[in-house]
């Protein structure tokens, strides 16, 4: 009786803290419309956001507006952690040999 009472209260504290980060989100992209230079210094077109457990994985949502249709398109994605970080890796090993590139033209 004890491990299931456990594991429910598990469960409710990791709904807790979900919640909470939802609501911290909201809070946090709320105060950016709210700051004064938002609107005229940073001209967003794409928001994403990463909602991921304590492995890394989770799913990815984005809303985008779309400059020829004038519409907003909204998405989501499947994130693995494993996938991620083949992706990062990849992205360091391309931008090495870009780096070495750079270096071996100004030699």
């Amino acid at each position: 009786m004890a491990i299931v009472h456990r594991q429910i209260k598990a469960v409710m504290k990791n709904k807790d803290i979900s919640k909470q980060l939802l609501k911290e989100t909201l809070q946090a992209l709320t105060g950016l419309l709210k700051h004064p230079k938002f609107g005229k210094d940073i001209p967003l077109r794409e928001i994403r956001v990463h909602c991921l457990d304590d492995e890394g994985d989770g799913i990815g949502l984005w809303v985008e507006y779309n400059e020829e249709t004038e519409e907003f398109e909204k998405g989501m994605i499947s994130i693995a952690a494993d996938d991620m970080i083949t992706r990062h890796e990849d992205e360091e090993d391309a931008w090495e040999n870009r780096t070495l590139g750079s270096e071996r033209l100004l030699n």
